[in-house]
C-alpha cells in the first residue's frame, strides 16, 4: 500500500512539472520568415513575372531611386538584401525589404524586372 501511495505521488508530481512546463510563457520571437526564404518545392504558382526596364538584381542605387516609391534609404536597402541573401527571384521577394508593403510592390511591378 506504501508503494502504491508513493508511486502515484510521484506520478502526480511529473504530471505537475509536465503541465507547469507547458504553461510558461515562451520568450517572444522577434524573426519573420521572409517569402524568400520559404521553401519553393512543389509548389504551385501563378506569377505573372513583371517586365519592366528596371532590373532589381543588377540595379544601381540611382536606378532604384527613379522607382516610384523608391527614395534612397529604400534603395540602399534592396541592394544590401540582395547583397545579403542573393537576387531576387521573384516579385514577391522585395517584401523582405523593411519598407516595400503590399501597395510600394503594386506600384513597382510595372516598372521592374526579375530575370
Amino acid at each position: 500500500m506504501k508503494r502504491r501511495v508513493i508511486a502515484l505521488a510521484a506520478v502526480l508530481l511529473a504530471l505537475g512539472l509536465i503541465a507547469a512546463h507547458l504553461h510558461m510563457p515562451s520568450a517572444p520571437r522577434t524573426w519573420r520568415v521572409a517569402p524568400r526564404a520559404r521553401a519553393r518545392q512543389d509548389e504551385r504558382m501563378s506569377i505573372v513575372m513583371p517586365q519592366g526596364p528596371v532590373d532589381v538584381n543588377t540595379a544601381s542605387l540611382e536606378e532604384l531611386d527613379t522607382l516610384p516609391g523608391i527614395g534612397p534609404a529604400l534603395a540602399q536597402r534592396i541592394i544590401e538584401e540582395r547583397t545579403q541573401n542573393g537576387p531576387f527571384h521573384y516579385p514577391q521577394d522585395l517584401l523582405c525589404v523593411y519598407g516595400i508593403g503590399q501597395k510600394t510592390l503594386n506600384r513597382l511591378l510595372r516598372q521592374i524586372c526579375i530575370p
